[in-house]
Parts: structure tokens; sequence; C-alpha cells
């Protein structure tokens, strides 16, 4: 993966980007900033499944669209 892929990760199931908290990895998951979703959650997500949006933006950004 590239910089693109950890662009919008974050630590917190609920992101603040006003306010980010500090956080450490805790082996739970990697959570999408715009979903609030695990990430693999998000790549996973079958067509018109509930990320289905996410992951198509995703796929586009890494040129597998």
């Amino acid at each position: 993966m590239t910089h693109i892929f950890y662009s919008f990760l974050t630590l917190a199931k609920i992101p603040n980007p006003d306010s980010p908290p500090v956080a450490f990895w805790d082996e739970s998951g990697l959570y999408e900033s715009m979903t609030r979703a695990d990430i693999m959650e998000v790549l996973e997500t079958p067509k018109f499944g509930t990320h289905d949006w996410m992951k198509t933006r995703l796929d586009a950004m890494m040129g597998h669209a």
C-alpha cells in the first residue's frame, strides 16, 4: 500500500478531526475515517453492500477500477 492508503485511516472508531485523540493501536482494527468501519470490512464489501460507495472510491484511487 502507499500513502494514499494511510491518508484516510485512523485508530479511532469515531474520529474527530477537530480534536484527534492520542491513540495507540490495540490490534483490534484500523478504521476508515469516512465510514467509521474497520478498513478490512470496507475493502471486502461486495457490490451494493453497506460500504460500496467508499470501496468504489478507494478502488479508483488505487487504480483498481
